[in-house]
């Protein structure tokens, strides 16, 4: 199942982006980010992408990301996602 981040993915939109991770796996065990309207990530964001991630990991769900650029691979990099 894919979700499409928002453009300008930032603090404004993490609790609905949060909201729908998690009714999306209610659904699904793997959940796919596709980043294709991103050229950059807020920190807030990519740091509550990791939680969720650390979340999944726990609950052995699945997240992925797809078409992720160079500037998003190194601001998550640094929230500390090893993308």
């Amino acid at each position: 199942m894919d979700l499409k981040l928002q453009k300008n993915f930032g603090i404004k939109n993490v609790k609905k982006f949060y909201k729908d991770l998690h009714k999306m796996l209610d659904e699904d065990d793997t959940v796919v980010i596709d980043f294709s309207d991103q050229n950059r990530i807020h920190l807030a964001a990519a740091t509550v992408l990791l939680s969720a991630y650390r979340e999944c990991k726990k609950l052995k769900k699945t997240i992925k990301l797809k078409n992720v650029n160079d500037d998003v691979k190194n601001q998550l990099f640094l929230a500390g996602f090893n993308v």
